[in-house]
C-alpha cells in the first residue's frame, strides 16, 4: 500500500492539499493508496474524500514522507517497508535535518519534487534519485474574470511578515496606496473562498523569502492577477521581472524597499482605473500557467508509480 504521511494539523496549506490530491489521483487510477494520519479520526478539512489510515504501517508498504519531517523518517527507518520523500519546498530540506545527517541515513529510496530547483538540490547534495511530478491548477477555481477585478492587494498572511513595513513606506509616499486600496491577508480560507479573492484582486503580493514551485503565484497569474514581490529563490525559473516575457514585478528577495519603488506605477494605475499598460504582463502570466494542468499532474504521477510501485 502507498501511504502519504500528512501531519495532524488543521491548516489551509498548499503542501498538505498536494498530498491529499496525490492520493485522490492514485485511488482513481486503481492504486492502493491512502493518507497516513497519526490520530484516529483526524481528517483534514476541505480536501477530497480519500482513504485514510491511522498510525498503521505494515510490512511491504511504501511510505511517502514530506521533506519537513526527518523525525518521521528516522522513526521508521528500520521498518520492513520502502521509504520515499516528497519535497514541496527547498527551505525545509536542511533546516530540519540534524547535523551530519541527510535522507540517506533514513534509507530514503527516492524523492518526488514539484520543481527542478528542488530536484537539483536533492540530487546534488544527497545523490538520491529525484522525479519531477507536475502540479495542476484547478480551472474551475482559477481563471480570469476581468469584470470582477477590484482595487485589492492580497497576500498570504503567514508569509507576510514584511507587509506591514512595506505598507508604512507606501503610506508615507502616498496615503491613497493604503487607504484607497484594500490589502487582504489570506488565512484559514477554503480553497473556494481563497480562489474567489485571488480572482478579484488586482495584485497578488509574494513576499515569501523561500518557495518551491511558487504555486500561489501561478494561481494568481492564471486569474489575470498581477504578481509582485520576490521570486523567493525557488521561483526564479518561472517568475520573470523584465524583458519580453515579463510576467511579474520582481525585486531581490527580501528587499521590500525596492518593492515599494517598483509598485508605485502599478498602484497609480490601479487608483486611476486603467491597467491597459499592464496587459502584456498579465497575458504573459496566463501563458506561464498553461503547462500546469490536472491532466499533466495525473500523467506524471501515474507514470511515476507505474515505474516504481513494484520495483525496488
Amino acid at each position: 500500500m502507498i501511504l502519504y504521511h500528512c501531519p495532524d494539523i488543521q491548516m489551509k496549506c498548499a503542501g498538505m492539499s498536494r498530498l491529499y490530491n496525490h492520493v485522490n489521483i492514485l485511488t482513481k487510477n486503481g492504486f492502493d493508496a491512502a493518507i497516513l494520519h497519526a490520530n484516529k479520526g483526524f481528517i483534514l478539512e476541505d480536501q477530497p474524500s480519500v482513504p485514510i489510515c491511522y498510525s498503521r504501517i505494515q510490512e511491504g508498504d511504501i511510505v511517502v514522507i514530506p521533506e519537513s519531517y526527518p523525525g518521521i523518517m528516522n522513526e521508521i527507518k528500520a521498518y520492513p517497508i520502502r521509504r520515499f520523500a516528497i519535497a514541496l519546498s527547498w527551505t525545509y530540506l536542511f533546516e530540519t535535518l540534524p547535523d551530519d545527517m541527510d535522507w540517506r541515513h533514513f534509507h530514503i529510496e527516492r524523492a518526488m519534487v514539484v520543481s527542478p530547483f528542488i530536484g537539483q538540490l536533492i540530487e546534488w547534495s544527497m545523490n538520491i534519485p529525484v522525479h519531477l511530478i507536475h502540479a495542476g491548477l484547478d480551472d474551475s477555481l482559477y481563471f480570469m474574470d476581468a469584470s470582477s477585478k477590484k482595487t485589492w492587494i492580497s497576500y498570504i498572511q503567514r508569509k507576510g511578515t514584511l507587509v506591514p513595513y512595506l505598507k508604512r513606506i507606501l503610506k508615507a509616499r502616498n496615503s491613497d496606496y493604503v487607504d484607497r486600496i484594500q490589502w487582504i491577508p489570506l488565512e484559514n480560507l477554503s480553497e473556494t473562498d481563497y480562489a474567489a479573492i485571488i480572482r478579484q484582486s488586482a495584485i497578488f503580493l509574494n513576499v515569501s523569502t523561500a518557495e518551491g514551485l511558487v504555486s500561489s503565484c501561478l494561481k494568481a497569474m492564471k486569474c489575470g492577477t498581477i504578481v509582485a514581490g520576490f521570486d523567493s529563490i525557488g521561483g526564479a525559473d518561472l517568475l520573470k521581472g523584465a524583458g519580453q516575457h515579463q510576467n511579474s514585478i520582481l525585486v531581490q528577495t527580501g528587499d521590500y524597499v525596492s518593492l515599494a519603488y517598483a509598485l508605485e506605477p502599478l498602484l497609480n494605475d490601479i487608483l486611476s482605473g486603467n491597467l491597459n499598460a499592464w496587459n502584456p504582463v498579465i497575458m504573459n502570466g496566463i501563458h506561464t500557467t498553461q503547462p500546469f494542468t490536472h491532466d499533466a499532474e495525473e500523467r506524471s504521477l501515474v507514470d511515476f508509480w507505474n515505474n516504481h510501485y513494484y520495483s525496488e
